[in-house]
């Protein structure tokens, strides 16, 4: 059927990424040509600024190496991602649709952490639209999701310093950035409107440190086969993923950041809290 057949919704940070490259070496898996589709948050949340930018940029190269590695080239495939690409015709369902129109017999899927920030509607148009499919929600401890979230953010400031403080007090309170840290709004509203045995919560510790156990309980909550061999297992850490922030942007998140973790411990319990 042209949908897919289970989310991962987040959260940011918290593995998904690494996630998505590990199903797509299962064979029974399907994820498609984008790494992120934002589909659901474009329309009840809000759509990243560069999404559109950057799903053209894949699909251009994906035609790209498409045409130059094919002895002779498809062009059903290429007209295919050619549409993917079509900033006009994006984040509309027929658009959606066809992008899942491939995939054979294999369990498809959409891994987009943002779908994590929905609205209660767009939860309720996701589960129309897709059936009440698995969803794997992925959980890391509040300060370290929320450190590393802002050191990426750093990185995307290319030319600038970040030195002043005022610039790093913008960044933390960023609606946007508080939305995508902020478990006691998303996880409730997800815990609202979805089938509660429909949704698959693992803390962030037990992908880095037991990656092999969380894919089998992630392969039998989407229901593909516990056979697949990953080569590569585990959540590894960008080169400055332990890089120091300065004092007073934790300063500024420990208030925050001990709301969210008591939510967590109350809603998922401490011991998955403690090992987010």
């Amino acid at each position: 059927m042209n949908r897919p057949g289970f989310l991962c919704i987040g959260a940011h940070k918290a593995g998904t990424k690494w996630l998505s490259r590990a199903l797509r070496e299962h064979p029974d898996v399907w994820l498609g040509p984008l790494e992120e589709y934002h589909y659901f948050n474009a329309l009840f949340g809000q759509e990243p600024p560069a999404a559109r930018r950057q799903i053209k940029a894949t699909v251009e190269r994906a035609i790209r190496e498409h045409v130059a590695s094919a002895k002779i080239a498809d062009f059903g495939y290429v007209d295919y991602l050619a549409k993917a690409g079509d900033t006009g015709a994006m984040f509309t369902e027929d658009w959606y649709r066809r992008i899942f129109s491939r995939g054979e017999r294999r369990i498809k899927g959409d891994v987009t952490a943002e779908y994590c920030t929905i609205s209660r509607a767009g939860i309720d148009y996701a589960m129309r639209l897709l059936g009440s499919a698995p969803v794997i929600y992925l959980v890391r401890d509040p300060m370290e999701r929320a450190l590393s979230e802002l050191r990426a953010l750093k990185r995307a400031k290319t030319g600038r310093s970040l030195a002043k403080r005022s610039e790093w007090v913008a960044l933390v309170n960023d609606p946007a950035f508080q939305l995508r840290g902020d478990y006691k709004t998303n996880i409730t509203n997800w815990l609202a409107r979805y089938p509660n045995q429909r949704l698959l919560f693992l803390p962030h510790k037990e992908l880095v440190t037991q990656p092999i156990g969380a894919l089998r309980k992630i392969e039998k909550h989407i229901g593909v086969s516990a056979n697949a061999s990953y080569p590569k297992p585990g959540v590894r850490a960008v080169e400055d993923e332990t890089a120091e922030l300065p004092e007073f942007v934790r300063n500024l998140l420990r208030e925050h950041v001990s709301t969210q973790r008591e939510y967590l411990a109350s809603e998922l319990g401490g011991d998955f809290a403690a090992r987010a």
